[in-house]
């Protein structure tokens, strides 16, 4: 069903980083505790105000603060995963960004406590670190068991100011929706979070969406 979509995401415009109308030292304080959600997603696009995650363990910092994400799936291109936080995201600096998404299979509860609607059967993540960034995607089967991971290549990654993406071929996603699915690539969701680890809830330091995972956003399809 996704052949057609099936060469590398190609001619997506070069990353920008974000920009904030509320000042920065303002988010950052109010990320430092837990408060009521403002958060808007209009298609596949997040925007929310920060807050930290309540179980990570690690500094809190404004490379780790999510405040949106974006994830399309393009006709003929493939699958684009933008990540924003609240401060500049430094190439070789240790820290994991990742969107874990639900390829139609995937089931609640998620892995992590305190947000079990963010559940997921596939991982596609972005490390960075003292050798620049690196990309991985990995597939979970209906046991949440992981098969080995593929390495993506370093022209799929773009890291500019506070955003990070990746791009990568729909053929990676293959989508795991209950045979005889009508248009399976409709069902795809997705969220992302940042911190120093993928899956450890004490690594992990935010959410977005905050709380659950979001449609993906189709963009050039015919309608079937």
């Amino acid at each position: 069903m996704l052949s057609h979509l099936a060469a590398a995401a190609a001619g997506i415009p070069p990353l920008s980083p974000g920009r904030f109308p509320i000042p920065i030292g303002a988010l950052y304080h109010d990320s430092l505790s837990k408060h009521p959600l403002n958060e808007t997603i209009v298609g596949g696009h997040v925007r929310k105000v920060p807050m930290f995650y309540g179980l990570f363990a690690g500094a809190r910092t404004p490379n780790l603060d999510a405040t949106g994400a974006n994830g399309r799936l393009i006709y003929g291109q493939g699958f684009v995963f933008t990540g924003e936080v609240l401060g500049p995201i430094s190439s070789t600096q240790p820290a994991v960004y990742t969107f874990g998404i639900d390829r139609g299979g995937a089931t609640a509860p998620g892995p992590f406590p305190n947000r079990p609607m963010v559940f997921y059967d596939a991982l596609v993540e972005v490390s960075t670190g003292p050798t620049g960034p690196t990309g991985t995607v990995q597939l979970l089967n209906s046991s949440g068991q992981s098969r080995p991971a593929v390495t993506l290549p370093a022209g799929a990654i773009q890291v500019a100011g506070n955003k990070v993406q990746v791009e990568l071929p729909a053929s990676l996603l293959p989508p795991t929706s209950p045979p005889r699915t009508h248009l399976p690539y409709t069902r795809y969701f997705y969220a992302f979070w940042a911190g120093t680890s993928a899956t450890a809830p004490h690594g992990i330091a935010s959410f977005a969406p905050e709380y659950a995972i979001t449609p993906v956003a189709n963009e050039g399809f015919p309608r079937g």
